[in-house]
Order: C-alpha cells, then sequence, then structure tokens
C-alpha cells in the first residue's frame, strides 16, 4: 500500500546532531586523501604543513555544519507553516514520488535566505578587510593587483550584481530541483527509488536505516541528468568545451555516488548509537 505522508516538522536536535556527525567523518577522509595527495605531489617537503590541515578541515567542517542543518531546519520549519510541505509517497521503504512543486519552492527560499544572510554578511565584514589588505598591497607597490582586487570588490558590491545573484539564489535551485523531483519521479519505477526504514514513535516518525545503494544509485543518476543539461548549455555557449563537458558529467555521477553511499552508510551505523532523525508526518489522505 502506499502512503502519502507530508514533512510538517524537522526535529532540530537530531537533525543537527546526525548531520554534523556525518559531515564529520567525510571531512576526516576528505582531509586524509588530502594528505596523502599533497605528500605524493610534494615528497613530503610539506608534510607538516599538510598534516595541519587535517584537523583544520574537520574542525571548520563540524562549525559549517552546525550552522548548516540547524539553521535549513529551522528555516524549513518556519517555511513549512505558509507553504505547503514536502509531500513523498512511500511503499515497502522505498520512495516512490516525491511531488516536484513543494520540495522545489520551499527548498529554493531556504537557499534564497540562506544567500541573503551570508551576502550580508559579507558586505558587512569583509570591505574591512580587504581594505587592509589593499593598503598592504599598495605600500608593497603591488598596485596593479591592488586595483584588481578593488575592482573585484566593487563589482560584487554594486546593487545590480547584488540583485542578480539574489535572484539566481533562488531561480537556479528552484530549477534544479524541480526538474530532478520531475526526472525522479520518471526513474524511480524503473531503477528503484531512495531506500528508506521509517519508524513511528509518538507523534514522531524516526528514519531507522537507508538502503546505500539503492539511494547513492538514483541521488547520482539524478545529479547526472542535471549535469548533461548543464553541460549541453556549456557547449552551446562554448563548443571547445566538449572534454570539460564529459568530465563534469563522469565525474557528477561517481562523486555523488560515492558521496551519497558513504552518507548513508554512516547514517546507518550513527543512528543506533547517537539517535536517529526525528520527523513530524502527516498522512495525507
Amino acid at each position: 500500500m502506499v502512503d502519502s505522508k507530508n514533512i510538517k516538522q524537522i526535529e532540530l536536535s537530531s537533525f543537527t546532531t546526525m548531520g554534523m556527525s556525518i559531515y564529520a567523518l567525510l571531512s576526516v577522509i576528505l582531509a586524509v586523501l588530502l594528505f596523502i595527495v599533497i605528500f605524493a605531489m610534494t615528497g613530503g617537503k610539506v608534510a607538516s604543513i599538510a598534516l595541519i590541515l587535517i584537523p583544520v578541515i574537520v574542525f571548520g567542517t563540524i562549525l559549517h555544519s552546525i550552522v548548516h542543518f540547524f539553521g535549513r531546519g529551522l528555516l524549513y520549519n518556519v517555511f513549512v507553516k505558509k507553504l505547503n510541505a514536502i509531500n513523498f509517497s512511500i511503499e515497502d521503504n522505498e520512495v516512490k514520488e516525491i511531488k516536484p512543486l513543494p520540495i522545489a519552492l520551499v527548498l529554493a527560499l531556504i537557499s534564497l535566505v540562506c544567500f541573503i544572510i551570508v551576502y550580508t554578511l559579507i558586505a558587512v565584514f569583509v570591505p574591512t578587510m580587504i581594505s587592509s589588505f589593499l593598503q598592504l598591497l599598495m605600500m608593497s607597490g603591488q598596485m596593479g593587483i591592488a586595483m584588481i582586487l578593488y575592482n573585484v570588490v566593487m563589482l560584487m558590491l554594486s546593487p545590480r550584481i547584488i540583485i542578480s545573484l539574489i535572484i539566481a539564489s533562488f531561480v537556479f535551485p528552484f530549477l534544479f530541483v524541480l526538474i530532478g523531483a520531475y526526472c525522479y519521479n520518471y526513474i524511480a519505477p524503473s531503477v528503484g527509488g531512495i531506500g528508506v526504514e521509517l519508524e513511528d514513535d509518538g507523534d514522531l516518525t524516526l528514519i531507522k536505516s537507508f538502503n546505500p545503494t539503492k539511494t547513492a544509485l538514483i541521488m547520482a543518476i539524478i545529479v547526472t541528468i542535471l549535469s548533461v543539461i548543464v553541460s549541453v548549455i556549456m557547449l552551446i555557449v562554448n563548443q571547445d568545451l566538449g572534454m570539460s563537458a564529459v568530465y563534469n558529467i563522469i565525474s557528477a555521477f561517481v562523486l555523488n555516488f560515492v558521496g551519497v553511499f558513504l552518507a548513508t552508510y554512516f547514517y546507518n551505523y550513527l543512528a543506533p548509537r547517537i539517535g536517529e532523525v526525528k520527523l513530524n508526518l502527516e498522512k495525507e489522505l
């Protein structure tokens, strides 16, 4: 039997804790791989500096993930009171369908608000830092670099650029998520949808586990389709980008498959130990 459910609310504590933990594990893998690459390329000459990158990357990722997951979860809970909640249909622990418009609209609005907040912070704090850096460049006789940097800052702070970026921060996520959701609904019956096990816990629902392979495969295919669309547009603009387009398509599938597989695998490992993510799901009649 297919159940249609609305995500009415995200429990912020479990969402933030799980997201932070998964990001921390992924950052450890990334930092170690980066250290190995730097060590191999430099023959160990800057090994000590590269080694310092590991805790820096991990700690920075943890701080970012706390703000990222708590902030986006909070924004979702706020927006969903005024908008339609994300709706999905599930049967036999498999997400069969996702309604495109609600998920595209709410995620695009979250992206818009996050962009405005980040851009505002940049506009407030960065000019002071840039001013000191410009003075240092001019005192050292690097007038050319100073002028280039100054022009870039002025361009980024111009009203036309700001308005364009604000519009883009909503339009692009909306279009990509909308197309991605339609692709999901078309492809899922053939290759299988997101595999997820849910369990009721009073008024809330626990995400007990994911099927890493099924989830990674469907998500990687969708991202690859979006990458193909972007690559075609790139080729229309510049036909010399053929190899770059092919690389983008292949890397989109590989990186997203590996990333989603690891994230869901880590979720299954962490859930019994730190607690599952909790959602307030409402059954749609």
